[in-house]
């Protein structure tokens, strides 16, 4: 559904979005690959899990990066 506030996208999800980003936007830095929560700091979006993990580790944006 989309909604990752209480867990993570699965590993077909991420590996999806990162086939898009690569395809779609290859000029596009790793390092300016963002969630909305790391421009306005007035949201989670697009989850509280994104930069870190329930445990503490890194989220799921780390994940995301390694396979792009």
């Amino acid at each position: 559904d989309g909604d990752y506030e209480d867990g993570r996208p699965s590993d077909a999800a991420l590996e999806h979005a990162a086939s898009l980003i690569r395809e779609c936007y290859p000029q596009v830095r790793k390092t300016r690959i963002l969630g909305h929560c790391e421009i306005t700091g007035r949201t989670t979006c697009p989850s509280q899990f994104f930069m870190k993990s329930a445990e503490g580790n890194n989220g799921w944006k780390s994940d995301l990066l390694a396979r792009i």
